[in-house]
């Protein structure tokens, strides 16, 4: 399918119906249909900004993208067109993450972001993370408290713990637990190195944390956080920097290293059982900026997407995995973006419906179908 660019034009299907949803397993025949529909410019005054992050909604019915430029689009997942620019150009944004509060809203309200300050810069003023109205492009609250740049923002999936709970990680080296009606946080976990990551289980209930410069995995059940950490294993082989933690089927965990091959770990005791192969590095030019990681799993955990350097996209299947420790990707390839050098350095798939958004300084929307 030929990918139009620039205009708001209705291209997606009048319907979302027939997509596949959190409730209809993807098949590998599903897979293979992935195909771009939508090609939108990053940012409409400097299309050479890279993006730091993308994120949908609970519903998958809106997304949003940021950039170090201070500028954060907002699209309309289901009419696959762009909704509004919001700006945060002091501190630029990164780190977007919607709170489950918003599941209970047609139409996304706010949204919590993080700054791009440089991480030489310790003041908890600059590294605050903010709620930003998406309606009246006004800060409706501050969270401070990190003295360096943050590296994750996770907000938690499951009701049990509150629609408006969300957890940062930061250079700092803490982890801190936070409720989004109020500025203070009310938990930290302190002494996680100096670049740590975090992610929640699908549940909710257990907390992931990866430290790049120990190459140590810890896991910590929300329910005692900060205290509780069930264990911590030193996992010295990970090529790359860890940008993203995944939680796959059979609570199985991916460490997504963009551009390198991915270790896959069992959760319940730490031991890699498996790795991602097939991957191409991605290019770096000038100075490399935080991102929120390269790749993503279906809403059942089942396969694995992760955008590669040669732009092409990749699913593994992980049930397969699970069963023979490595297996065969398969390739995703549009010759017209390849040719246009577009490429997929963000992957982000909607948890609801059947669309995948990748990114770089330009975003695509891809569909698979129901075979």
């Amino acid at each position: 399918m030929s990918v139009k660019n620039g205009s708001n034009t209705l291209i997606l299907p009048s319907s979302v119906t027939s997509l596949p949803s959190i409730t209809t397993p993807l098949t590998e025949s599903n897979i293979k249909t992935l195909n771009p529909i939508k090609l939108f410019n990053a940012s409409s005054s400097n299309t050479t900004t890279p993006l730091t992050s993308i994120s949908h909604n609970p519903q998958g019915t809106y997304f949003v993208s940021t950039s170090p430029n201070g500028s954060l689009q907002l699209y309309d997942a289901i009419k696959g067109r762009h909704s509004k620019t919001i700006y945060s150009k002091k501190y630029g944004c990164s780190n977007a993450s919607f709170t489950l509060r918003t599941a209970t809203q047609s139409t996304p309200t706010s949204c919590l972001i993080a700054s791009t300050i440089p991480t030489t810069q310790n003041d908890v003023a600059n590294h605050a993370m903010r709620l930003l109205d998406l309606n009246t492009n006004s800060f409706i609250r501050y969270f401070q408290a990190h003295t360096r740049q943050v590296t994750s923002i996770i907000s938690s999936p499951s009701p049990a713990f509150g629609l408006d709970s969300f957890y940062s990680a930061s250079f700092d080296g803490s982890i801190r637990a936070w409720e989004s009606r109020t500025e203070k946080c009310y938990a930290c976990l302190g002494n996680m190195g100096s670049d740590p990551i975090i992610s929640l289980s699908q549940s909710g209930t257990l907390m992931a944390i990866w430290t790049n410069d120990t190459r140590k995995l810890r896991i910590i059940p929300i329910e005692s956080f900060p205290l509780g950490i069930i264990f911590e294993v030193y996992i010295p082989d990970i090529k790359g920097r860890v940008e993203k933690i995944l939680w796959a089927v059979d609570d199985m965990l991916i460490l997504d290293t963009p551009g390198f091959e991915k270790a896959v770990i069992d959760s319940f005791n730490g031991k890699v059982i498996g790795t991602l192969r097939g991957l191409t590095k991605f290019v770096v030019s000038g100075e490399e900026i935080l991102r929120n990681g390269s790749s993503d799993v279906t809403p059942d955990g089942a396969w694995c997407f992760s955008g590669s350097g040669d732009g092409t996209i990749l699913a593994w299947d992980m049930n397969k995995l699970k069963s023979i420790g490595n297996v065969n990707p398969i390739i995703l390839r549009n010759e017209e973006l390849i040719a246009k050098q577009v490429v997929p350095r963000i992957l982000n798939v909607n948890p609801k419906l059947g669309s995948v958004v990748t990114a770089d300084t330009e975003i695509v929307v891809s569909l698979y179908s129901p075979v």
